[in-house]
């Protein structure tokens, strides 16, 4: 506890050695390493933040733990942002445990995961998985903007070009920190639908929207400091950007 309230003050020296601590003195206790992984976030480094989580993956919470898949989600998180590691793994391991089908949270990151396969199964799987994530947000957690960027993506891989663009076009309204994604699924589903004037709009939009600050962050990664405040990692990743604005711009010619 004395880690994570000298955390919150920004004395993160002092709060890892507080950490440092009470893993010496309790090595089982799970949520230590997480609290911990979490707080290498919040000073971007990324492989540090890793291995506390696989520290964290190899230790069982308590039966009184109320979210127990939550080492299994941020190490699926973590590795999804870094991309050396497959998250699919993690994420099986996150559903496992109690009360994961019915965490937002977990189904949100599950559908971000599925929707990287090409697989028409998974993708449909992913998409059941947004729909889910997106019905069980409760007081914004996950924020709306997430649920509907992700289920737009869900609805575009599975060729459903008029959701996907009522989707994103919701994402957009939700004052999503970056609207870039949005704007470039968009942009994607308008040309499906042979709208190429407004697919011409929405592209000028997104590449106005490119988020700079993201591309100049460590490895092109920023943790969400909303879902963080909650000990959940959501990591905002420009590779995956980079990947929208190519496919965009290459349906564009």
């Amino acid at each position: 506890i004395r880690g994570i309230l000298l955390r919150e003050l920004g004395r993160t020296d002092e709060a890892l050695a507080e950490l440092h601590k009470g893993i010496a003195l309790d090595e089982s206790y799970y949520a230590t390493h997480v609290t911990l992984a979490n707080t290498f976030v919040r000073l971007q480094k990324w492989n540090d933040a890793e291995r506390a989580l696989l520290n964290a993956a190899a230790r069982s919470p308590s039966a009184q733990d109320d979210r127990p898949w939550l080492r299994w989600h941020n190490l699926a998180a973590m590795q999804l942002a870094l991309g050396t590691t497959t998250p699919s793994d993690a994420i099986d391991k996150a559903l496992d445990e109690r009360d994961a089908k019915e965490s937002a949270y977990v189904r949100l990151l599950e559908a971000r995961v599925r929707l990287r396969s090409r697989d028409p199964e998974t993708l449909r799987s992913a998409l059941v998985s947004a729909l889910i994530a997106k019905d069980h947000a409760n007081d914004g957690k996950p924020p709306k903007y997430l649920c509907n960027r992700i289920l737009a993506l869900a609805h575009l891989r599975n060729e459903e070009w008029d959701r996907a663009l009522d989707i994103a076009k919701e994402a957009i309204g939700q004052k999503d920190p970056y609207p870039a994604y949005s704007y470039y699924m968009a942009t994607m589903a308008l040309l499906r639908l042979d709208r190429k004037a407004d697919a011409e709009t929405s592209l000028k939009a997104a590449n106005a929207a490119w988020p700079t600050d993201l591309e100049k962050q460590p490895g092109g990664l920023l943790a969400s400091p909303l879902l963080l405040k909650d000990g959940v990692l959501w990591i905002e990743n420009i590779r995956e950007l980079r990947e929208l604005r190519i496919e965009a711009e290459a349906m564009d010619r």
